[in-house]
């Protein structure tokens, strides 16, 4: 009987020993998996651009969120001479690290496109072709390209599924760039039509992932108009003032938590010479310019 109760007590004490070990063993893995993820979010907010472009006639800024350690939305700028640059923003289907990794690869290809493609539209169609040679159709992205000409006010994009840019004219006009294509990764050969905009002084153009607008307060989402009362009341503000607008604005709406999101605002400060031909208008583009 002595034996038996000797026994009993080591069999619990060796049952507890191995639930703390166990729970050791669980603790240090996550711990390792928690600091992995702080190392990848530390290299993703590293690939994104440390500054926007400085320019004396288009104030630019810009800013991302992410939900989990690791996100699916991005921005990024490439300078290729002069007053001009590349700007692409892109949303990757998914959260965390399977959208991060999609993302990684686009990212690199596309600083790498950006300096030889000879437009928006052949850039994402050198990029589909990479991410349908993937062959897992889950590993889609929108993303929008463009050219920005800062001397002459002149942007020309092409858009693969992302949510139409915003542009709100200096008189107050608002208009939806929708011109678009398919999502990368979808259809093999697909093609992205060119479209441009004209920007005169005062006119601002916001380019976002669905993040922003899809915010939602008891099932009611931020939507377009909530960003267009934003940019109506802050107009007369700077890009980074704008952004910073906006990014508060849907926070102070959103009741849940929030998804990826990504803003990018282009201001024209300062009238150009007509920009560079090519394309089709976008909206009002072509419409009669706001006096000085």
């Amino acid at each position: 009987r002595e034996e038996s109760r000797a026994l009993e007590q080591l069999a619990q004490l060796l049952a507890v020993g191995l639930e703390n070990l166990e729970l050791k063993r669980a603790a240090r893995g996550r711990g390792a998996l928690a600091k992995e993820m702080r190392e990848a979010q530390a290299v993703q907010a590293r690939r994104l651009p440390r500054r926007t472009p400085v320019l004396p006639s288009l104030d630019c800024a810009a800013a991302t969120l992410a939900t989990d350690a690791v996100g699916g939305d991005y921005y990024d700028f490439v300078e290729t001479g002069g007053r001009e640059f590349t700007l692409a923003v892109g949303d990757a289907a998914g959260h965390g690290v399977p959208a991060a990794l999609v993302l990684a690869g686009v990212q690199s290809r596309f600083r790498d496109e950006a300096q030889r493609a000879r437009h928006p539209g052949e850039l994402l169609e050198a990029m589909n072709r990479d991410l349908v040679a993937l062959d897992q159709p889950e590993h889609f992205m929108g993303l929008l390209c463009a050219r920005v000409d800062a001397a002459g006010g002149t942007v020309r994009f092409a858009n693969a599924g992302l949510t139409p840019p915003l542009l709100r004219r200096r008189d107050g006009r608002h208009t939806e760039l929708t011109e678009s294509g398919l999502l990368l990764g979808v259809q093999a050969g697909s093609v992205y039509p060119l479209a441009s905009v004209e920007l005169e002084p005062g006119d601002v153009l916001v380019v976002y992932t669905d993040g922003l607008t899809e915010a939602s307060r008891g099932g009611v989402p931020f939507g377009d108009e909530q960003v267009w009362t934003v940019l109506d009341r802050h107009a007369h503000r700077r890009a980074a003032d704008l952004v910073e607008e906006l990014m508060g604005a849907v926070r102070a709406w959103a009741d849940g938590p929030l998804d990826d999101l990504t803003v990018v605002v282009l201001k024209q400060l300062a009238r150009g010479r007509a920009g560079a031909q090519g394309g089709s208008s976008a909206g009002d583009a072509g419409g009669p310019s706001p006096p000085d």
